[in-house]
């Protein structure tokens, strides 16, 4: 067939998911197939795609998620995987995509919103888009160290990685300030790949946490619990002798920037679409939520 035809939410089609696979590969480096798997690819992530002899030329995908900004939800919808083969770029193809799905979804959404490169500034902004930056946020005065059974979670595991599964769909959010929320197929993606080394459960709180700790800074990605935490405690318990700094990639909540003194840096370019919502001046999106 030509590509004229746009073909949508194909994932259970090995033909056109193996090759939607193969051009994020290509492209990013990045692969979906094992997310599949594992049940994580569900109905919140749709790719929308010119398809030529049953082969993806070109793709621009959707993630339906909700975002927390001072205690108000919002639907919103986030963009991701845009790509198009090298052969068939400069066609149109990926603006056509983007066209078809702003039209499509801004009177349902109350943002569309994505992170780009710098070398995609100006596509988007002929789209309409609005650049703004948001935060890094980072700790330098740590809390003492605490004592606890903590315990590494192993995704090769499928009790380790179904448990996972049960907490990231029950997840509370970390803060009314500012999350994403209803996104578990994003995080169960990122906790698949490049996180997937970095999870942990500390019993004593009944609280998975996504952390890292490299030299004397301790990475803190995520906390996933079904019931409100004190980031504080949890950064007791997770921290290293010789932690120094605490880098955190999700918005604390009040009561944590009152108690602590953060420090606050500009962090990623995010372009979003939107009549009814404004991001609040200080942010900082949800690293394992940035499809």
């Amino acid at each position: 067939m030509g590509y004229s035809e746009i073909v949508k939410d194909y994932k259970n089609n090995e033909i056109l998911r193996r090759s939607f696979n193969d051009l994020a590969c290509k492209t990013f480096e990045i692969d979906f197939e094992e997310w599949f798997k594992n049940s994580f690819w569900d109905d919140t992530y749709t790719p929308f795609s010119f398809v030529e002899n049953s082969e993806v030329v070109s793709n621009v995908s959707t993630s339906r998620v909700k975002i927390i900004s001072n205690s108000n939800i919002f639907n919103a919808i986030q963009i991701g995987t845009v790509m198009t083969k090298e052969e068939h770029r400069k066609k149109g193809l990926a603006t056509q995509l983007m066209k078809m799905i702003i039209a499509d979804e801004c009177g349902k959404a109350d943002v569309i919103f994505l992170f780009p490169n710098e070398r995609e500034f100006s596509f988007y902004e002929k789209l309409g888009f609005t650049l703004i930056y948001d935060k890094k946020y980072s700790l330098e005065e740590i809390p003492v160290k605490r004592a606890s059974a903590i315990k590494h979670l192993n995704m090769e595991l499928e009790s380790d990685k179904r448990f996972v599964e049960k907490g990231i769909k029950a997840r509370m959010a970390v803060s009314n300030r500012f999350d994403s929320i209803e996104d578990s197929s994003i995080r169960l993606w990122y906790l698949t790949y490049s996180l997937k080394n970095m999870i942990y459960y500390i019993s004593e709180l009944n609280s998975i946490v996504i952390y890292e700790l490299k030299e004397d800074v301790l990475h803190l990605y995520d906390i996933i619990s079904n019931e409100k935490q004190d980031i504080n405690e949890i950064i007791s318990f997770v921290i290293g002798e010789k932690t120094k700094r605490v880098k955190l990639y999700f918005t604390p909540d009040n009561r944590f920037f009152k108690e602590n003194a953060v420090i606050e840096k500009n962090s990623n370019p995010l372009f979003y679409l939107s009549q009814k919502f404004s991001f609040p001046s200080s942010f900082s999106f949800p690293y394992i939520a940035r499809a």
